[in-house]
């Protein structure tokens, strides 16, 4: 039996082919987000097939973000108080919420949108000793994805390239 803390081979290629997964369905379908939608899901018994946005109740297919996902966004330019520096959504909900949000919301002031990936990074926070205490595990399996990339457009009123 293996504790939180460590992950079995088994269970550690399988997180890490799942992540693969992931990175392979994003790096697939960001590029046309605003086409198509953000999706969610992947269908692992049809690999590279993809499921789009769809709730089913076949427990083969899988989300692919996790239900504690975070997304954060600092402007170039600081937004004026109240705001925070760096704006976050946490949750799923919020976050699938959100990405409707932006993609009526841009299609309607920009035309021929388009996502560039720029970075995908897999990191892995490192163990410290105040992580060890009794307490303060963490699991080993904790991962974070972070991506990078540039949304372009052209603007509808002026006809004016922007880029973010």
């Amino acid at each position: 039996m293996h504790s939180d803390t460590t992950c079995s081979f088994l269970s550690c290629t399988r997180l890490w082919h799942f992540l693969g997964r992931a990175i392979y369905v994003l790096q697939q379908t960001l590029p046309d987000f605003f086409r198509i939608g953000l999706v969610s899901n992947v269908d692992p018994t049809r690999v590279p097939d993809l499921v789009y946005n769809i709730l089913s109740e076949q427990t083969e297919i899988e989300n692919i973000y996790s239900p504690k996902i975070r997304l954060s966004y600092t402007p170039p330019v600081a937004l004026p108080s109240p705001f925070p520096r760096t704006l976050w959504i946490e949750g799923l909900p919020l976050y699938l919420a959100s990405s409707v949000f932006i993609r009526h919301t841009m299609k309607t002031l920009y035309s021929d949108l388009r996502v560039e990936l720029r970075k995908v990074v897999v990191q892995i926070p490192p163990l410290t000793p105040k992580s060890n205490e009794a307490g303060h595990s963490r699991s080993t399996r904790e991962k974070s994805l972070f991506i990078g990339l540039t949304v372009l457009g052209t603007t509808r009123v002026s006809g004016g390239l922007g880029e973010w």
